[in-house]
């Protein structure tokens, strides 16, 4: 079926999971049932196994994206401090 994410619900203390998914035509101001509630842990390994299947956020935000930022603005801040006190960061034979 092509790359895709499959959820599965289950409760494995009761031994039951959810078999069909039941789409409703809403009226305007009607209160809408919750569909699936997560616990932290719950949520948390969900986003865990999204990672892991290759997901980030497409804005880059979050620790990965902080990471990045931190990184390439140490490499600038290297580059001006070694520009200042006159280092070579060419390599010699």
């Amino acid at each position: 079926m092509g790359d895709c994410v499959e959820i599965r619900i289950l409760d494995r203390e009761r031994h039951e999971y959810v078999k069909n998914v039941q789409f409703t035509l809403a009226t305007e101001g009607e209160h809408i049932p919750v569909a699936v509630q997560l616990v932290p842990s719950q949520a948390q390994t969900l986003m865990d196994q999204l990672w892991e299947c290759g997901l980030r956020p497409t804005e880059g935000t979050g620790s990965a994206g902080a990471l990045a930022a931190v990184e390439r603005h140490l490499a600038d801040m290297k580059k001006i401090a070694f520009h200042v006190m006159r280092i070579s960061t060419e390599k010699t034979p």
